[in-house]
This record gives structure tokens, C-alpha cells and sequence, in this order.
């Protein structure tokens, strides 16, 4: 079910939009402080995890596998590389896989 993003409350859209403003400057400060080849490999396994179904608890809920990859890769690689590889391959791993709305993939 798609869900537009006027649709939505305002308080949500708004909060949408101002994670959007405050990632892209992050971005581009952390940009020119990481290695390429660190931020493609991490972008490419951040979006290919979104292959993998979340995995149902006993207790209820969900695990989603790339939860456990974001904790290794913030202890091993530099912060401004898994900032720009977390949320580009997360972001593009939702928009191929999952095939969810751009503005949800942001959030």
C-alpha cells in the first residue's frame, strides 16, 4: 500500500523533511573526510541486507539483520564513512527492495 506524502500528518512530513535537511549537510561535511572505496562497499552491503526478510521473535516483533551490520560497521570503520554508507545503501537498499515510497525510505 502506498502512502503519499501529502497524505500524511503535517507533524510527520515535517519531521520527514527536516531529517532530509539535516542528513545533506552531514553529508557533505562527511564527504570529503572518508575513503570512496569504504563508502561504496558499505552502501552496497547496507543495501543489499534489505534482500534478507526480517527474522519474527518468539516474543514478538521482528529482527532485521542490518541492525547487527550497523553496529560492526560503526566499531570499524571511521564515523563520517558509515554515516554516508549507512544511509545511502539503506535508503537505496528500500527504494530497490522493498519498494517503499522515497520519502519513508528517509526516515
Amino acid at each position: 500500500m502506498r502512502t503519499r506524502l501529502s497524505e500524511i500528518p503535517t507533524t510527520v512530513r515535517g519531521y520527514v523533511l527536516g531529517l532530509i535537511l539535516v542528513y545533506f549537510p552531514l553529508a557533505v561535511w562527511a564527504l570529503p573526510h572518508s575513503r570512496g572505496a569504504v563508502v561504496a562497499g558499505l552502501t552496497a552491503i547496507f543495501a543489499l541486507t534489505y534482500l534478507v526478510k526480517p527474522i519474527p521473535r518468539a516474543s514478538g516483533g521482528s529482527t532485521f539483520p542490518n541492525n547487527s551490520v550497523k553496529i560492526v560497521a560503526a566499531l570499524v570503520w571511521m564515523p563520517p564513512e558509515v554515516l554516508i554508507g549507512v544511509a545511502l545503501g539503506s535508503f537505496l537498499g528500500l527504494l530497490m527492495f522493498r519498494k517503499y515510497a522515497w520519502w519513508l525510505a528517509m526516515m
